[in-house]
């Protein structure tokens, strides 16, 4: 009998040691995004490098590592910019942080891009020859992604519209907009290229002028690619003291960095000015054959597109009914029951919700 007891005793023990366990059990709670102060960055600012970057937001200076990887993962939710060596060159600052992985940093370009996709091909389709060339922003407004007004209207005049509109703001929409137009209209004909249906391959025209004021244009040759690059990067980097374009635009200062740049062609070249163009090579019988078949895909996306918004759609009102149903009810028996003994059972309630939450 004295074994028996001792017995039931330890595993009487044994059950005490294994409540004390789990009744000590840690719950890890999920991880809330670090708040980041950036209130003193500003666009287009550059900033020295990682650890001045780090002191302006007030946040950790990690050495390296994965940690920096997390840290600099989670600055992308708040802003983005631009590496020049060491430094970083702010090109965006989110109204509203991203999540992470949120694709709202990239938009959604599919959609657009397969619009764009049909349209282009329609309009290859309809031309002589087997080549086509335009400026980027002629090439957005034949594919209807601007009409002719965009970039047109001087920063005054659409100041004038809306006093509470500043200059930087007017600056800082186009150099939104053309990032994002960018990408839209390079991840239609990557796409298009992907399919061999097309090559693209952008040109610098020269524009000067003879003795009779006849305008004169020629594709640049590598040779002269090179002289117009150096005078760019001098007008750039040794006059204007930026690292990159884009602190020129947000500046700006676009008008006086042109100006200067064809100033120096005209000084040393004879060339009155130049400009970018893109180039669009392709087979037409490939074009009509593919035509089609990207027009029943693109209206296959729109349909999709159109069910998805619908499907959501009902959800939301099916939700909001729920809800509005529960509150009738909560309404009904505080008349009957009062309002003491229903706070009573939603206080059990949100109680009881907090302990689910942490199960």
């Amino acid at each position: 009998m004295p074994k028996e007891t001792n017995k039931q005793s330890k595993s009487s023990n044994t059950t005490k040691k294994k409540t004390t366990k789990s009744s000590t059990t840690k719950i890890t709670k999920p991880k809330v995004p670090l708040k980041i102060n950036t209130s003193k960055l500003k666009v287009g600012m550059t900033v020295k490098n990682y650890k001045e970057l780090c002191e302006l937001l007030k946040q950790d200076f990690i050495q390296g590592g994965n940690a920096r990887k997390a840290q600099l993962k989670e600055f992308e939710c708040y802003f983005d910019w631009e590496k020049s060596g060491q430094k970083f060159i702010i090109t965006d600052i989110y109204d509203t942080p991203l999540e992470k992985d949120d694709k709202r940093k990239f938009g959604n370009n599919s959609i657009y891009a397969h619009c764009i996709e049909v349209i282009l091909l329609q309009y290859l389709s309809k031309q002589d020859g087997f080549t086509s060339t335009l400026t980027k922003k002629n090439w957005w407004e034949l594919l209807g992604i601007t009409n002719h007004n965009y970039g047109k209207t001087s920063e005054k005049d659409l100041i004038k519209l809306d006093q509470t509109v500043t200059s930087f703001e007017v600056r800082n929409f186009y150099q939104r907009c053309n990032k994002r137009l960018e990408q839209i209209l390079f991840s239609a004909l990557n796409n298009l290229k992907s399919r061999k249906l097309i090559i693209y391959e952008p040109e610098t025209v020269i524009v000067e002028y003879d003795n009779h004021g006849n305008e004169i244009s020629s594709i640049a040759t590598d040779d002269e690619k090179k002289l117009i690059l150096q005078t760019e990067r001098y007008v750039l980097h040794t006059e204007m003291g930026y690292e990159k374009m884009f602190q020129v635009f947000v500046s700006g200062r676009q008008k006086e960095y042109y100006e200067k740049v064809n100033e120096l062609l005209l000084d040393q070249f004879g060339w009155d000015h130049c400009y970018k163009q893109l180039k669009i090579i392709y087979t037409p019988e490939d074009i009509k054959e593919a035509l089609p078949e990207t027009e029943i895909y693109l209206q296959k996306q729109l349909l999709n597109e159109n069910v998805v918004t619908c499907i959501n759609e009902n959800a939301q009102s099916y939700y909001d009914k729920c809800i509005e149903n529960i509150i009738k009810k909560y309404l009904e028996m505080k008349k009957i029951i009062g309002v003491s003994y229903l706070h009573s059972q939603w206080r059990m309630i949100k109680m009881y919700g907090k302990s689910l939450i942490h199960i």
